[in-house]
């Protein structure tokens, strides 16, 4: 009886470290192919000229936003906001 036991417990416990073992190399190969995506190619538009200055110097303004779901639940409402240059904004939700 106790033979049976231990025996299980040591199953159980080597199932465990087995799958604790493959979760962690999951988590590595992912590093590793995230670690050589190619960068997305530059922004192109025809006509216009992005230099780098533009996020030193560029604004976001948004007047009377109102954003909602196609069955007609509202996302926002409402919202007018002007972040300048070089602000930090942090998004909440209640």
């Amino acid at each position: 009886m106790a033979t049976t036991f231990t025996f299980m417990q040591s199953t159980r416990i080597g199932v465990w470290q087995s799958t604790e073992v493959s979760n962690q190399m999951v988590s590595v190969e992912r590093a590793l192919e995230y670690s050589q995506v190619k960068p997305e190619a530059a922004l192109r538009i025809p006509g216009f000229n992005l230099d780098s200055s533009w996020l030193r110097e560029a604004c976001i303004g948004m007047d009377n936003v109102s954003v909602a779901y196609e069955n007609g639940i509202e996302v926002l409402r409402d919202i007018t906001l002007q972040i300048q240059a070089g602000e930090k904004v942090c998004v909440a939700t209640l």
